[in-house]
C-alpha cells in the first residue's frame, strides 16, 4: 500500500495539516460510504465492491493518529478520463486545510486527463478555483411510495439480464460515459439484491436499467435508452419490483424527456449537483441518459 505523509501548508487556512495520506481499505471504504449515508447522500447498500474493484488504488484517506479524518475517490477508468467523489472530511476537523491537502493528492492521482465530477451547487466555485468547468446540472427525483397500478405492471418487451446478453449490455454502456468502465458495470449488474433489465430489438440493445437498494427505498441508475418509448418500458419494469417503496432516479437536466418521465409518474426534485469536468464535457448521448448511475463514480 502506498502512503505519502502530508505537511503541506493550505494558504487559505494558513494551518500545517500533518496528516497520513493512504489509500483506503475495503474498510476503510464502507467507513467512507457510512459518511455519505449521514450526509443524506443516500448511497447504494451494495455499493462497496461495485466501487472498490473498479480501481482499488483510487480510494484515498486522510488520517491523524490512525483515525480516518477525510476521504476522496480519484478513480481511473481506461484512457485519461477520472472521476473524482467520495470528497468528505469529518465536520469536527473541517476547515483545518485536511480536505485540501487530500484534495491535491486525488487531482495528483489523475493527472492531466479530463477530470469529472457531480459538486453540490455550494462547492462549484470551488471547484472551478481548480480548474473545473460546468457542464450541466443533474437533478435527483424521488417519489415516497410507488402505489400507482400502472407503475407497477412489468413491461412485457423488457428481459431480465442473463449470460447470454450481459456483454451486449457491457459493451451498449461505452456509448454513454466518457470512457469504458467493463469492470464497474459487469460487478454492477450482479451486485447483490439489484435488478437489471435490458431492451432488445432482433438482438440488439435498445436500453438498460439498474434498480438497487439504498439506505432508503431504491435508486434507479443507470437507466440509458435510444428513445422515450423505450426508456418508459425499462423504468416500469423495474419500478414493478419495488411496489410500496420508495424510488429515486438522478436525471442529467438537458435531457427533458428524462425529466418529463420522472414528473410525469409523481416523482419530485429533491437537489441537484453539477456535473463539471476539467477538459470540457465530453461528447455524449445526454438526451439517451434518462437516469445517471452514481453521483460517486460517474
Amino acid at each position: 500500500m502506498r502512503v505519502k505523509f502530508a505537511r503541506e501548508i493550505d494558504k487559505k487556512a494558513g494551518t500545517i495539516t500533518g496528516m497520513l495520506i493512504k489509500e483506503m481499505t475495503r474498510a476503510d471504504l464502507l467507513t467512507a460510504i457510512e459518511w455519505a449515508a449521514a450526509e443524506g447522500w443516500n448511497p447504494g447498500k451494495n455499493d462497496i465492491d461495485s466501487f472498490y474493484d473498479t480501481d482499488r488504488e483510487g480510494f484515498l484517506g486522510g488520517f491523524l493518529d490512525g483515525r480516518m479524518i477525510a476521504s476522496i475517490s480519484a478513480v481511473r477508468y481506461s484512457g485519461d478520463f477520472g472521476f473524482i467523489g467520495f470528497y468528505i472530511v469529518v465536520p469536527e476537523e473541517r476547515g483545518k486545510g485536511y480536505g485540501y491537502t487530500l484534495w491535491q493528492a486525488a487531482m495528483a492521482r489523475l493527472g492531466k486527463g479530463n477530470i469529472g465530477l457531480d459538486g453540490v451547487p455550494a462547492q462549484v466555485i470551488n471547484y472551478e478555483r481548480s480548474g473545473f468547468r460546468s457542464a450541466y446540472k443533474t437533478s435527483r427525483y424521488g417519489h415516497p411510495s410507488w402505489q400507482q397500478a400502472e407503475a407497477c405492471e412489468p413491461s412485457r418487451s423488457v428481459s431480465d439480464l442473463s449470460a447470454t446478453n450481459m456483454d451486449k449490455v457491457i459493451n451498449y454502456d461505452k456509448n454513454f460515459v466518457p470512457a469504458p468502465r467493463p469492470t464497474l458495470i459487469k460487478n454492477w449488474l450482479r451486485q447483490k439484491e439489484s435488478i437489471a433489465r435490458v431492451l432488445l430489438d432482433k438482438d440488439e440493445v435498445k436500453g438498460y436499467g439498474v434498480i438497487r437498494p439504498s439506505r432508503d427505498g431504491y435508486k434507479i441508475g443507470p437507466l440509458f435508452a435510444e428513445d422515450e418509448e423505450a426508456a418508459e418500458a425499462i423504468f416500469q419494469a423495474l419500478v414493478s419490483n419495488v411496489c410500496g417503496q420508495a424510488v429515486y432516479i438522478d436525471v442529467p437536466g438537458p435531457n427533458e424527456a428524462g425529466l418529463t418521465l420522472a414528473t410525469k409518474h409523481g416523482m419530485q426534485p429533491m437537489f441537484e449537483c453539477m456535473r463539471m469536468y476539467t477538459q470540457g464535457e465530453p461528447t455524449l448521448p445526454i438526451g439517451k441518459i434518462y437516469g445517471s448511475t452514481s453521483f460517486e463514480l460517474g
